[in-house]
């Protein structure tokens, strides 16, 4: 873990084991004056009043910054909860990483979220630039860190805590097995450490073989800008499916990408029938074709 002097960092900490023993691990670490806590309380929970106590009671005993975002209407919310969550707590981040001008943001992704995030991408059938979670990576203008992510699965962490006396809230929604990852995490309940342990190599030996093919792919797709986004480029181009999703994510905010629809989207853009012409790709958002060349409105 690369270490700077002065540096402010935010640590997101929920009050569950892994980010208590991740703010624990930090601050030997770092100067507690340069760590920045944030806790999001959607109030999904009667009892998470309880967690926020505990992240609260210990930054107050170390005089750590402590940033509480609270959500009234949680327990109203009826769709995609996991979703809708992780939306307002990375905008919560941004703000107070922004705020604080933080070098870094700290998170206590561990290896049993690695491996639950694989299966999850396995079973949804998603053709990732990457398998499982990233230690290091930029997202929304934060850096971001996780270094449990190699280090510890979620037993060991639990032990830590009960050894160390770190005080931790247990969240009982992460039992409900209406959840895809619940019911993943459930299941790894079952396997020996030696087991995750040999499906992890095995992840990291795919994620090896994805960084050679994204290195092909950002190169046929710097030639497919100064083709001017041509047709004709990716017509026969093996990488045709992963130069379009990379088009759209790169030039449209929260587009769904299905295989079958990038499938749709590329025939729609070989097409020689239709050399002018507009795709739907979500609600008054289109793709624009003109002359054969897709065409970017910023």
């Amino acid at each position: 873990m690369l270490i700077e002097k002065n540096k402010n960092i935010l640590v997101g900490v929920s009050g569950g084991p892994d980010s208590m023993f991740l703010l624990n691990y930090l601050i030997s670490n770092f100067d507690p004056k340069n760590i920045i806590v944030a806790t999001v309380n959607y109030n999904f929970r009667t009892d998470s009043y309880k967690d926020i106590e505990i992240v609260k009671s210990f930054c107050e005993e170390k005089n750590i910054k402590f940033e509480l975002l609270e959500i009234k209407t949680s327990v109203l919310f009826n769709g995609n909860f996991e979703n809708y969550a992780r939306n307002i707590r990375y905008n919560f981040f941004r703000q107070i990483y922004k705020k604080y001008m933080c070098n870094s943001l700290y998170l206590a992704h561990h290896k049993d979220d690695f491996i639950e995030t694989y299966l999850m991408q396995k079973e949804s059938k998603r053709q990732p630039l990457f398998f499982g979670i990233k230690k290091s990576t930029d997202l929304f203008g934060m850096h971001i860190e996780r270094p449990l992510l190699d280090l510890y699965f979620k037993d060991e962490i639990e032990y830590f805590c009960k050894e160390k006396n770190i005080q931790f809230a247990i969240d009982y929604t992460n039992s409900d097995l209406k959840y895809t990852r619940n019911r993943i995490r459930d299941n790894l309940k079952t396997w020996t450490a030696n087991e995750k342990e040999k499906l992890i190599l095995e992840i990291n030996l795919q994620n090896k073989d994805l960084i050679l093919k994204q290195s092909e792919i950002d190169k046929q797709y710097n030639k497919w800008i100064n083709n001017g986004y041509n047709q004709e480029f990716i017509e026969d181009n093996k990488f045709a499916n992963n130069l379009v999703f990379k088009f759209i994510t790169l030039n449209y905010k929260n587009i769904k990408l299905s295989s079958s629809k990038i499938k749709s989207i590329v025939s729609w853009i070989v097409s020689t029938n239709n050399r002018t012409s507009k795709y739907l790709i979500k609600k008054n958002t289109f793709l624009i074709k003109r002359h054969g060349k897709l065409i970017i409105y910023n």
